[in-house]
């Protein structure tokens, strides 16, 4: 009888089934790991939480013992390597082996969390080039490293793979908002013109995306996939309304994906048009003095401030009147008339809490800036995505430095997540196998 074994010798595909659990730090996970009692009982709790699968048909109800035992070396900031034991534990019911990794050790890497951290902070949010990432890592360790800048891109595709962002936030115990802000970013590679789209909430980034263009089709498509993994867990979740800069394929892509939502406009998006047009007016009309072209941008944005609607029709109608026959003018007095609103949106619908500016998301673009300066290009489009995904994460978690009206605290922790004064990449370590905020794993931990 002959065999098929085209049909019959299937390579079986491993399931991983890897865990992340917090014991603290390293010393007390030594110490739990020579109790087995209390070992098994915060990972049971953890386990209660866990995105990881059993085998099909598994209640896991009958507990876990555990299964083998490794150790893993990583590396600290300055060079140290230690040993970590590392468990295996098999569920009793479905005989399923998993592998328990605590919170400070990252699957797929050789530097512990701290150091991982540092490295991703000096380079995304300090905006240091990978070779200057590199050589403050040969300033901390006193000796020169045989890494070549690959090496740091490496680590910031793994932190933007590991979850998207939204996911992060969510599983932080974060609302999704009702109300964003958005804006996008234009950056030249290469001579060619590339395209960043944020969507945040006050100082939070809840949304990031490379984009090769800014048009509807483009937009619409990146607000759909925020949508999408916001319903994940919010199925009936809509932005309701959105602050943006008066881009019209923004409008158009929102409004594709919401009929109903309320559009701001920023206000000092609609002033900055009225000063750039400024140098046409002069150059159409000679005869007009600086005072007057003043006088023209004064009453244009007060325009713009009023505070209701009559205010709003009453500044533009003595706009019209005064400076209307200037064809530039004219066209701006169109616009606003056009525009009211979106310029008061805030005012017709307070209780969505529209903001007037994007001035917040606008300087956490400028930090963008910053490190898209030193980087210079992008290169190739997955991997930039990643890196801009890792850059948000990074940014929501760094906290605000001495001198801050808001110091020693991160966009997330205002926005009301409590980290339990867990390091932040342990806390994102920890979102990538749990449902829940990590404040589970600690309260079972000391329950124990």
């Amino acid at each position: 009888m002959s065999i098929n074994y085209t049909e019959t010798h299937i390579p079986c595909k491993r399931k991983n089934r890897t865990i992340i659990v917090y014991f603290g730090i390293f010393i007390q996970y030594t110490e739990i790991m020579r109790d087995k009692a209390r070992y098994i009982s915060i990972v049971s709790g953890a386990m209660t939480q866990t995105t990881v699968e059993h085998k099909e048909g598994c209640t896991c109800s009958q507990g876990y013992t555990r299964h083998r035992r490794r150790e893993r070396t990583p590396k600290k900031f300055r060079g140290e390597r230690y040993n970590v034991p590392i468990w295996q534990i098999r569920c009793l019911k479905c005989k399923a082996v998993f592998t328990v990794l605590p919170s400070f050790i990252a699957r797929y890497q050789r530097f512990d969390i701290d150091c991982l951290s540092k490295l991703l902070e000096i380079n995304l949010v300090m905006t240091s080039s990978y070779r200057h990432t590199l050589k403050i890592l040969e300033y901390a360790r006193g000796e020169q490293q045989t890494w070549n800048p690959g090496s740091i891109l490496h680590i910031i595709n793994w932190l933007g793979d590991l979850l998207p962002l939204p996911c992060i936030l969510l599983r932080l115990g974060l609302t999704p908002p009702q109300s964003v802000i958005e804006d996008e970013k234009f950056v030249r590679e290469n001579g060619e013109r590339t395209y960043i789209a944020f969507i945040s909430q006050q100082e939070i980034i809840w949304w990031i995306e490379y984009l090769a263009n800014t048009d509807e089709l483009h937009l619409e498509d990146s607000f759909k996939r925020y949508l999408a993994e916001v319903r994940e867990v919010y199925p009936d979740y809509n932005i309701e309304g959105a602050t943006y800069d008066g881009w019209k394929a923004a409008k158009t892509a929102f409004e594709a994906v919401n009929i109903n939502i309320v559009l701001q406009e920023c206000h000092l998006h609609g002033k900055a048009r009225m000063s750039r047009a400024l140098p046409a007016i002069k150059r159409d009309n000679p005869a007009l003095t600086e005072e007057q072209l003043e006088k023209i941008k004064e009453c244009h944005d007060q325009v713009i401030e009023a505070k209701s609607l009559a205010s709003y029709s009453q500044r533009l109608r003595q706009f019209r009147e005064a400076f209307g026959h200037i064809t530039e003018v004219a066209k701006r007095c169109i616009s606003l008339k056009n525009k009211l609103p979106m310029f008061l949106a805030y005012l017709f619908f307070p209780l969505l809490k529209l903001a007037k500016v994007s001035t917040l998301l606008d300087q956490l673009i400028k930090f963008f800036d910053r490190k898209f300066l030193i980087m210079q290009t992008f290169r190739e489009s997955s991997s930039a995505n990643k890196t801009v995904h890792a850059f948000a994460i990074v940014r929501n978690f760094w906290k605000y430095m001495p001198g801050a009206k808001r110091v020693g605290k991160s966009p997330v922790e205002i926005a009301g997540a409590d980290l339990q004064r867990i390091p932040w990449l342990e806390v994102v370590n920890l979102a990538t196998t749990s449902r829940m905020t990590p404040k589970v794993h600690v309260t079972n931990m000391h329950d124990t």
